[in-house]
């Protein structure tokens, strides 16, 4: 994502969390609390991210496109692949792109994403996503 930033031609912001990666071409912060997440996300044109559910609700909520790149037990970025599966399920509703390999995620990607059409509430997104949850 951070080779991608520097040919966007627009502000991008990484939460990098406990990476020792430091990005050349984005601003970034290791954490963000729910303030400054939600300001940073609500001012966004779109938003990448893995396949946290604090996030995705949030981004949803706030009518976002989002490409998720879930985390991976095959690179032992997770201990199994439940953000895999939610990403299929989200991808099913229409909710998001997902992305199984950063490779994917190119400036022209980036630049064709445009807001996803949402039917229903944030609740009604919510509770899907909880129905989801509770079946695995």
């Amino acid at each position: 994502m951070d080779s991608v930033s520097a040919s966007l031609g627009e502000p991008v912001f990484m939460q990098i969390g406990t990476s020792s990666y430091r990005p050349q071409h984005a601003d970034f912060e290791a954490f963000c609390d729910d303030a400054r997440h939600e300001l940073l996300l609500s001012n966004a044109r779109l938003v990448v991210a893995h396949a946290g559910i604090g996030t995705l609700l949030k981004a949803t909520r706030l009518r976002k496109p989002i490409i998720c790149v879930p985390r991976m037990r095959r690179f032992r970025e997770s201990w199994d692949d439940h953000q895999v599966e939610f990403c299929l399920e989200l991808t099913r509703s229409g909710r998001v792109f997902c992305c199984y390999d950063e490779a994917e995620i190119t400036a022209q990607l980036l630049e064709r994403a445009f807001p996803p059409r949402i039917e229903g509430s944030y609740t009604d997104v919510a509770e899907r996503i909880t129905r989801f949850l509770r079946t695995e």
